[in-house]
């Protein structure tokens, strides 16, 4: 791994390389997270590519649209919701991207005017996920940290 940091900018950047092994010959699923975390509040946006359509859950259990929710997803009616905003989310959710033709997500924070991007070959890393604690107490214990 490599990287560097850019003292004026205040940007940092960093690469990898991850390798999954196959332990047999059967077809087995994977979900693999490299997960950046971010500090998210009122302002922050996440942005899934703009071909998106539906979110799902873990498993496919469930599926949303997106970014405007039309049903009920997590137990909860988000018909009219504009998800992609953190302050959206009042209780833990997932979100994975339904879009295996795209090769970004990232996330914005309008009111700090600073935002995130993950880019990986779709062919290589199609996922695209979204996850918050959301806005209950127990999701803002992070904050205290």
């Amino acid at each position: 791994m490599g990287g560097g940091s850019d003292p004026l900018s205040g940007s940092f950047l960093r690469g990898g390389h991850d390798q999954a092994l196959q332990p047999d010959t059967f077809a087995h699923s994977m979900l693999c997270f490299a997960n950046a975390a971010v500090h998210a509040g009122p302002d922050y946006q996440v942005i899934f590519p703009p071909n998106t359509e539906y979110g799902t859950q873990h498993a496919k259990r469930e599926f949303v649209h997106w970014p405007i929710g039309q049903e009920m997803y997590f137990k909860l009616d988000r018909r009219g919701v504009d998800l992609s905003w953190w302050k959206n989310q009042p209780s833990p959710v997932s979100i994975f991207a339904w879009n295996y033709e795209d090769d970004f997500v990232g996330g914005y924070d309008h009111g700090k005017q600073a935002g995130v991007i993950h880019v990986a070959d779709h062919h290589l890393a199609p996922g695209k996920k979204f996850f918050t604690w959301g806005m209950v107490p127990r999701g803002r214990c992070g904050t205290k940290c």
